[in-house]
């Protein structure tokens, strides 16, 4: 049986989705809810119906609004028939295929089997991802695919809440999946926002000394500037938005 997925675009002749001509495939779903989300159609997971302004060539109906209908279900066989019509593109320029969205790590099974198609058709890829998933899921795809663009979107918490919805804790945590010291940062955890009186009772919790907590900076220091398993490749571009300087779209390659 096909595995079928929803996407709201496939856009053909892409140059700013990775290296060289690329299709981009758009996947329909999205956790996140940014304020300056340029696909809003995307960010639900199931065919909706929008309403948009209808432009022509100076008709009557030019500044009237339409119904339309967005998202499609697909087969993998569906897209792989669309991205292999480009194929000497690909190979002319170095470009090739990139999943996007919405969040392709939404649809991780049918995200997956189309990357194992573009691997047997030698065909490039990359997968355009705001992180904000189980770090199982990014993980394997990022050794499927040939790029990772790490769509990191803000890093202060408070600001990320208020223009993404969500906290980026989970975001940033995809980075570095692996404990230094899980008792120190259990606690660490807790924003100063989060705490009461009960968390400074040591009753509660054995608090670190400050000597121990600078012990640990460096381990910590050292951990962050160099990921042990997807560590960040010097930037070609930061393709920042118009008047922000809050999201900008970073190419990771995976070591594999």
């Amino acid at each position: 049986m096909q595995i079928r997925g929803t996407i709201f675009d496939l856009k053909k002749f892409a140059i700013h989705d990775g290296p060289g001509i690329r299709t981009t495939v758009f996947f329909k779903g999205c956790p996140l809810d940014c304020a300056w989300c340029h696909n809003p159609e995307g960010v639900k997971p199931h065919r909706e119906t929008f309403t948009v302004l209808a432009r022509g060539g100076g008709t009557d109906r030019d500044g009237c609004e339409k119904e339309e209908v967005v998202g499609r279900e697909v087969t993998v066989d569906e897209v792989m028939e669309e991205i292999e019509k480009d194929v000497i593109f690909y190979e002319q320029s170095g470009g090739g295929v990139t999943f996007s969205g919405g969040e392709p790590l939404q649809q991780e099974e049918f995200l997956a089997a189309l990357l194992r198609e573009c691997a047997v058709k030698n065909i490039r890829t990359a997968v355009d991802t705001s992180g904000f998933a189980p770090w199982e899921a990014l993980e394997r795809i990022a050794r499927q695919t040939d790029m990772i663009l790490y769509d990191l979107k803000i890093i202060n918490e408070q600001e990320h809440v208020k223009y993404t919805g969500v906290v980026n804790k989970l975001v940033l945590a995809r980075l570095l999946p692996d404990r230094i010291n899980p008792r120190f940062e259990s606690m660490f955890a807790i924003g100063v926002d989060e705490m009461s009186w009960d968390d400074l009772n040591d009753a509660h919790y054995d608090w670190p000394t400050a000597a121990e907590v600078k012990a640990y900076t460096p381990y910590f220091r050292n951990a962050a500037l160099d990921p042990p398993t997807m560590p960040v490749t010097p930037a070609v571009h930061v393709d920042l938005h118009e008047g922000q300087n809050t999201c900008g779209r970073i190419p990771v390659k995976y070591r594999k």
